[in-house]
């Protein structure tokens, strides 16, 4: 009898004891929970601020652009300023766009066969200037970044070939003349696509070398030309990243598409597919790349596709036949 008299006084002082640890237990838990609730809140909250998680930013503004649109029955160049068009030529094809400063160069036959033209480009088209002569077919140029030379393509020599002039004044009376590109490639094999590396030294170009068009970087005083792509269906008409450190091109995987590949040659990455029916070139700045889609065909849309890596976005619907060749103008 006294034995379990003295266990339950045991028990009971044990009872004692846990509820006063429980209690005591249940207040520091209590104090602590509004700091660990604070803590796991700042954390969640950097966790949500975190870039790897957020998508894609699209393209904030569209930047200004010329592009070349069919109408009666010719090829004319239009700006595209702010969402506002303005008609640049008239009366002749004129293709090719490239722009640099306010400086703008072109392709046109309105003298007959394709020569290279150069103009001021403000509001409109004005003190246009002819900037190659001859029997020769010329297109395809593109401004220096330091404006003072042009890259184009001609036939002079017979083939299509890369070739730099001294971009001349708006009064020059005279023509200089050209000197090709020494790329190390022989004399018949076909170049074409030059493009400047906006950080200047470098011009990318296609050349079918090796059977297949491929795109090349070469110093632009010429030397020796060191390939890019290795595509199997051929890799046409590129374009510099604003950074100089990118090179944006057509190939055909084998449907067209619009694939980016660093200048040394490594990582390449396909941007837009062929269920755009792209229309080559693009034209790029540090925002975005622009081009066409479907020129040739009865419906498509100018679009952009931001560095962001934001889905393709459309700048506008078709509204005149053959939209194509969007060129950044350039500041």
């Amino acid at each position: 009898m006294g034995e379990r008299r003295g266990l339950g006084a045991r028990r009971s002082a044990l009872g004692k004891l846990l509820g006063a640890r429980r209690s005591a237990l249940g207040k520091l838990l209590g104090a602590r929970r509004p700091a660990l609730g604070g803590l796991l809140g700042i954390i969640i909250g950097i966790a949500g601020c975190s870039d790897s998680t957020a998508p894609p930013a699209p393209l904030a503004a569209v930047p200004d652009f010329v592009y070349v649109a069919d109408s009666a029955g010719w090829s004319n160049l239009v700006l595209w300023k702010s969402g506002v068009r303005t008609t640049l030529t008239a009366s002749s094809h004129n293709t090719d766009p490239n722009s640099q400063g306010a400086r703008i160069v072109w392709t046109s036959d309105r003298v007959g066969r394709l020569h290279i033209f150069i103009g001021h480009l403000g509001a409109t088209l004005d003190s246009t200037h002819q900037v190659t002569t001859g029997n020769s077919f010329n297109r395809s140029a593109v401004l220096s970044p330091s404006g003072d030379s042009i890259a184009f393509v001609s036939t002079r020599s017979g083939t299509s070939k890369v070739w730099l002039v001294n971009t001349p004044s708006l009064t020059q009376a005279t023509f200089d003349a050209p000197v090709a590109l020494a790329t190390g490639a022989a004399n018949y094999t076909p170049e074409d696509g030059p493009a400047w590396n906006p950080k200047g030294g470098t011009i990318a170009f296609t050349s079918v070398r090796t059977g297949t068009s491929q795109v090349y970087v070469i110093p632009s005083g010429g030397g020796t030309a060191i390939a890019v792509t290795n595509e199997s269906g051929g890799a046409f008409q590129p374009t510099w990243s604003a950074d100089g450190t990118r090179i944006y091109y057509i190939a055909a995987v084998p449907n067209i598409v619009l694939r980016r590949i660093n200048a040394d040659g490594t990582q390449p990455k396909t941007i837009a597919g062929d269920s755009l029916s792209i229309g080559g070139p693009a034209s790029c700045n540090a925002d975005a790349c622009l081009f066409g889609e479907d020129p040739s065909g009865s419906s498509g849309n100018m679009l952009a596709a931001p560095m962001s890596g934001a889905p393709v976005q459309q700048i506008f619907p078709r509204t005149a036949a053959g939209e194509r060749q969007p060129a950044v103008v350039r500041p």
